[in-house]
């Protein structure tokens, strides 16, 4: 099977739809299959990610956020009919939108993974940008999603919070995932916190993401404040690119909460630095209000961390269910109280740790959502090939 992939951007600094791309490729190509990435220039790659794949990146017009670009238009028409099956990752961008007109035209196949963005609260949250999207959608995203063999969501909450949008297509449901041996052998515990001699006996609560509003981090602060109102063992390390200028207005709060001295950023981390960081961290904490799958939490519970998570991530059913974590409102109360339950329980905070990790090995690793996802392409092409006889 030769399969192209098309996604607007691959930059580290954005969520899991760019990141999870390479891995989700790289095991893909390693079941047999064939795979081209179509991608553009629009923000820095990390080439190491994607070693290996054949990549092939196109100019943007001026470095439109639209991500316009006439070489991708001109590679898509030219060669999408060498490829069996079309998987489309985002929506509201020129690449993904042009790829799905163009494969429809021609006749093939092809999936559109949302990644979030049918979302109500990532549709209506910005009135103004609300109004764009809907207006988008009706003149192009709901003919492609359609029309599209199959929509791909990443959870089943996902797929429950677009019904609004009354898309016909028929559902593919499979998440993302880690890949299992990055995370078997970790770092021993202690090289993240020599680095910060401040940290030297605290239990460190890790946000460890995107510094983005919808993430939840003003509520994580203010459950922070009321965390060390208990005791003062905690400190909040915030990890993650700060890529709109929302860490100001995070700095702001943390002076006016008197948390000037108990709260860090790193800046983005990746490879060794984000392992320590996950080794040295007792729990992980995401509060975010919107989050469609969550590879971060992933990430974290691979590591052994139990998790204080919002119920607007989507993979909290898998988490309650699993007691690999505490699942909250986006209540800095709830936030607060789920922190302080693990960090003052030893016995609880190992038991969810080890649960956590047995959940993401056992349904969150790439080996075993490649196999799954081969097994939908194939039935995908061949029930296409029949309609097409």
């Amino acid at each position: 099977m030769k399969i192209l992939h098309v996604i607007p951007s691959l930059s580290d600094q954005l969520d899991g739809p760019a990141n999870a791309i390479g891995k989700m490729c790289s095991n893909l190509k390693a079941k047999g299959l064939d795979i081209t990435i179509y991608t553009t220039d629009l923000h820095p790659i990390n080439y190491n990610r994607m070693n290996g794949l054949d990549l092939r990146v196109f100019k943007t017009f001026k470095n439109n956020n639209y991500c316009f670009s006439r070489g991708l238009w001109h590679a898509i028409k030219k060669n999408i009919e060498h490829y069996d099956l079309i998987h489309i990752h985002a929506l509201w961008v020129f690449p993904t939108t042009i790829a799905a007109s163009i494969a429809r035209k021609k006749k093939l196949p092809y999936i559109i993974r949302t990644c979030g963005m049918l979302d109500h609260y990532s549709i209506y949250h910005n009135r103004l940008k609300g109004i764009k999207k809907l207006l988008y959608f009706n003149s192009f995203e709901r003919r492609n999603l359609n029309r599209a063999s199959a929509v791909h969501f990443t959870s089943l909450d996902e797929q429950s919070r677009t019904r609004h949008m009354n898309i016909k297509a028929l559902s593919m449901v499979l998440p993302v995932g880690i890949e299992k041996t990055d995370f078997l052998s970790l770092p021993s515990k202690g090289n993240f916190k020599n680095k910060y001699q401040f940290l030297k006996g605290k239990k460190i609560i890790l946000f460890l993401s995107r510094i983005h509003y919808k993430k939840g981090l003003e509520i994580l602060l203010d459950a922070y404040k009321k965390v060390l109102d208990k005791t003062d063992e905690a400190f909040l390390v915030i990890a993650g690119p700060d890529n709109e200028g929302y860490k100001s207005i995070l700095e702001k709060k943390i002076e006016s909460l008197h948390l000037n001295d108990k709260v860090l950023f790193t800046g983005l981390v990746g490879g060794k630095d984000k392992m320590e960081i996950l080794a040295d961290a007792d729990v992980f904490c995401l509060p975010s209000f919107q989050e469609n799958f969550g590879i971060a939490v992933a990430e974290a519970m691979a590591a052994g961390l139990p998790v204080v998570i919002s119920d607007q991530v989507n993979i909290h059913s898998e988490i309650s269910q699993a007691n690999a974590g505490i699942v909250t409102r986006c209540d800095a109360d709830e936030v607060a109280g789920g922190i302080l339950k693990i960090l003052n329980n030893d016995s609880l905070r190992a038991e969810m740790g080890q649960n956590a990790r047995k959940l993401v090995f056992d349904k969150f690793t790439w080996d075993k959502i490649a196999d799954e996802m081969v097994e939908s392409y194939k039935k995908i092409i061949e029930e296409h090939r029949k309609k097409m006889d």
